[in-house]
């Protein structure tokens, strides 16, 4: 878990990017996606890992993308408000892991991943850090129920490790 001053520091970025918590300006999405700031990352992701970019302008307030090395997968997203970014371990049967700096990594290509992420200063969030009340109005999520991870990352009503694994 991030320490006090840390999680402070993601809430002031939080209320600095939409303006107001009550009638947030997206309009930052926008602007971010034509910059395109982590276009070098990605090109050095896609050395190793097949990547496969999954962002939704209207959902989205990071750049998502599907990794795939062997027969491992994740979801990447960076934040288009500040350095920050979430990394999910895909699991067949065991549903969907949250990733954060210093958990176990499952191969050399998770690993390399999460360097990558930190050597460009870009800060993985833990499930706790994720699980923070924001109190704000999006529009998929319950205000009461808007977390750290829909103010930074997508705005749905679901949590994606609180999904119930794909069958097949």
């Amino acid at each position: 878990m991030m320490n006090e001053e840390e999680v402070q520091e993601v809430m002031d970025v939080i209320r600095r990017s939409y303006k107001s918590l009550q009638s947030p300006d997206f309009s930052f999405v926008r602007d971010t996606i034509a910059k395109r700031p982590y276009e070098k990352i990605l090109r050095q992701i896609s050395t190793h890992f097949q990547v496969e970019e999954d962002t939704d302008p209207n959902d989205d307030m990071s750049f998502g993308y599907v990794l795939t090395k062997g027969g491992e997968r994740w979801v990447l997203r960076i934040s288009m408000l500040g350095p920050y970014a979430v990394l999910l371990r895909l699991h067949q049967t065991a549903g969907i892991e949250v990733i954060a700096p210093r958990v176990q990594v499952s191969s050399r290509a998770e690993k390399a991943l999460i360097t990558t992420l930190a050597d460009h200063s870009i800060r993985l969030l833990d499930r706790d850090t994720l699980l923070i009340l924001v109190p704000m109005r999006l529009f998929n999520a319950e205000p009461e129920n808007t977390r750290v991870y829909q103010a930074l990352f997508t705005d749905t009503d679901i949590l994606p490790w609180e999904e119930s694994p794909r069958q097949g």
